[in-house]
């Protein structure tokens, strides 16, 4: 292959013909005679006057192109696109009406694939041998080692879009297990030992990226039907971070149940309650019945991907999207009084990691729409414990933005004497947690 060519495809990343051949003063078609001639040693991206030209990138991978699966809600399973790892650190991305490529991170609507957080750090270990000197934390890692994860088919990531036969073949098998039981005397049993695989470390904060600790699993009831279920769960009760979460899951669960009575959008949720610990379990939102799939994406990333500047809250890039007409004009109005009511109940951890948005479809994501997903993570975060903490209810101010809709602020503010008083007469709860809700749904 032409040195001057790959010297410069390796600095540079994937150029189109006209490009390449202005910067090494050629013609256009010497840079597809010699593009062809390489072989598999230079990648071809894309169709048309668009398509590029790239060395791959598989220093690690073994291999720099990949189908990407969909996995629709009801079970379809279809390829809709090719991902391709070129140097310096880009990733191509060429299907129906998609042609992007992103520079050292996934594109928008590939974000689920980066792991991040409790569940992230939990799945280093199934990589085998060779992620064991990475870094403990995957925010940290290079490029190339979150591609080399999302190929892998040793994890499961959220979403629809799996990468490669890999992870298409690890979706197919997992969904062929047994799942367990929903059964009062063997449930909590097999929750403990979950947990107990996943407890790595200490309560550090929730998010949907995943701090709070958590697993996924599926269950079939006596029915035959069968859940994926999120479950997050305390550490040791008799603890003071046990107890203290075991009052955060039930309000949590509590928060869910008030949002689903005044209309909104929310994933069926349970808390299960045994000696060791307590467990709150949320059906997921990326999953649709028995094998299904929805493509969930947290909001930063169509934040990042569509709207100019810095992320101030949820309700503001929300509006930012409807005027674009990339979610429905209605969202607007969710989002805000998703917002208000978490204000009002003391949620301190409203990140844009915290909201979802979901993609219906591959045609969706070539036009750049979404919807707004159902709400999760919706609870009392200001009282997490921490450290230094002294596990005290300790009283808080709440003042809603003067700008937002009065009607807006009233349903937040009814919604939330509600939560209140429903914790005030929840009896399996701490008398403390159950005191401080009384005053709060009095105010």
């Amino acid at each position: 292959m032409d040195d001057a060519l790959s010297t410069l495809l390796a600095r540079e990343g994937p150029l189109t013909a006209p490009d390449a051949a202005a910067r090494l003063n050629i013609t256009p078609m010497t840079i597809n005679n010699r593009a062809k001639a390489a072989g598999g040693r230079m990648l071809i991206l894309g169709r048309g006057k668009n398509t590029r030209y790239a060395l791959p990138n598989a220093a690690l991978t073994g291999q720099s192109q990949w189908p990407l699966y969909w996995v629709a809600a009801d079970g379809d399973t279809h390829e809709f696109a090719t991902a391709s790892y070129a140097q310096p650190n880009v990733v191509h991305v060429y299907g129906n009406a998609i042609n992007t490529q992103t520079d050292g991170d996934f594109p928008w609507f590939l974000s689920p694939l980066a792991l991040r957080g409790y569940l992230g750090r939990a799945a280093r270990s199934r990589l085998g041998a060779v992620a064991q000197p990475w870094d403990t934390h995957p925010e940290q890692w290079l490029f190339a080692q979150q591609i080399f994860a999302a190929q892998s088919g040793a994890l499961e990531h959220a979403g629809a879009v799996l990468w490669g036969d890999e992870s298409l073949s690890a979706w197919q098998n997992s969904i062929k297990q047994t799942p367990h039981l929903d059964s009062s005397t063997t449930l909590l049993n097999v929750y403990d030992q979950l947990a107990k695989s996943a407890a790595t470390g200490p309560i550090a904060g929730s998010s949907a990226d995943g701090e709070q600790p958590k697993f996924s699993t599926r269950v079939v009831d006596a029915s035959g039907t069968v859940r994926e279920v999120l479950v997050k769960f305390s550490p040791q009760r008799n603890t003071p971070f046990g107890d203290r979460w075991h009052d955060l899951l039930f309000a949590e669960a509590i928060a869910s149940n008030v949002l689903r009575d005044f209309g909104f959008d929310v994933p069926a949720t349970r808390v299960l309650t045994g000696p060791n610990r307590t467990y709150l379990e949320s059906a997921r939102i990326d999953r649709a019945g028995d094998t299904g799939r929805r493509h969930l994406l947290p909001l930063k990333a169509v934040h990042s991907a569509f709207t100019h500047g810095s992320q101030r809250h949820w309700a503001d890039t929300v509006y930012k999207l409807a005027a674009q007409k990339r979610i429905a004009q209605t969202a607007v109005a969710t989002t805000q009084t998703l917002y208000a009511f978490g204000q009002l109940i003391g949620n301190t951890d409203m990140h844009f990691g915290n909201l979802g948005v979901i993609v219906e479809s591959p045609e969706q994501i070539a036009k750049g729409r979404v919807s707004l997903a159902p709400c999760y993570d919706m609870l009392p975060m200001r009282f997490k414990p921490e450290a230094h903490s002294d596990f005290g209810y300790t009283t808080f101010s709440a003042e809603l933005n003067a700008a937002l809709p009065r009607h807006i602020a009233n349903v937040a503010k009814a919604m939330a004497a509600e939560f209140w008083r429903r914790v005030s007469d929840e009896a399996s709860v701490s008398s403390d947690w159950r005191e401080f809700a009384r005053g709060r749904s009095t105010r």
